[in-house]
């Protein structure tokens, strides 16, 4: 088996985390960056154990570098969990200064990776929690958000491909659990109101496709790879249901 010279910095990282030594890992690919700058994979690696540590500035600077390898890098998963640890943060009562300066740095890294995709929903919605534990753009969160959810019903043809199924569904994940978030946030009463009925009325469109074309025309049940799925948005369209009924 031949490895990759980054897929063995990240083994001898990953030893280190397993012994509970995050620190340690996270120098060793720290020092990994330094000797293979040009993989890409490093600096990923990088990215998710600087964020695992909350060292964000760390975090940045690996995203960044990853743009620099390939403008049109987009990984999800890590700028959602970038989100949501500094939301996390927020409420556990980090130093208003140092918030502050986060945000701003966290939002200049969102503002990086939307250039070429700045009608993704996802993204958006990433966009639109930051904003929300912003002191100066509670309102951008609301108009972030409701463009996030414009821009997905723009998708309408989206179960005609076995591949964009479950990038839909995650797309939904992402963007309801956003709202909830947000409303929690900032509960302001008449726009959160609108953004939650705005919220219920896209799930209610996805999920009613979801069984429209993926019911089994024999056992008269959702097609078994999203049956799990699909009880999740549905949990969520109920939880909203009841926050804002009809």
């Amino acid at each position: 088996m031949v490895y990759k010279p980054s897929q063995m910095w990240t083994n001898l990282a990953q030893i280190q985390v397993i012994f509970d030594e995050r620190d340690e890992a996270l120098r060793v690919m720290l020092e990994a960056s330094q000797i293979n700058p040009q993989f890409w994979e490093v600096w990923r690696d990088l990215a998710a154990m600087s964020l695992s540590c909350h060292k964000f500035d760390i975090f940045i600077k690996s995203y960044s570098r990853l743009l620099d390898l390939n403008s049109k890098y987009l990984n999800v998963d890590l700028l959602t969990n970038l989100a949501y640890s500094v939301i996390n943060l927020k409420k556990d009562g980090i130093n208003e200064a140092k918030a502050t300066q986060l945000i701003q740095n966290v939002q200049q890294l969102f503002a990086r990776v939307s250039e070429l995709q700045p009608n993704n929903p996802i993204l958006l919605s990433l966009k639109a929690l930051v904003a929300s534990i912003s002191l100066q753009d509670t309102s951008e969160a609301f108009k972030l958000m409701d463009k996030a959810l414009i821009t997905a019903d723009l998708n309408s043809v989206w179960y005609r491909y076995h591949s964009q199924v479950m990038k839909k569904i995650h797309e939904t994940k992402v963007i309801i659990n956003a709202v909830l978030e947000i409303n929690l946030i900032l509960n302001e009463t008449r726009l959160s109101c609108k953004l939650l009925r705005s919220a219920k009325s896209h799930l209610k469109k996805v999920i009613w496709t979801l069984h429209k074309y993926f019911t089994d025309i024999i056992r008269g049940d959702l097609r078994r790879d999203i049956q799990e799925e699909v009880k999740d948005l549905e949990t969520k369209f109920a939880t909203i249901q009841q926050m804002v009924p009809n």
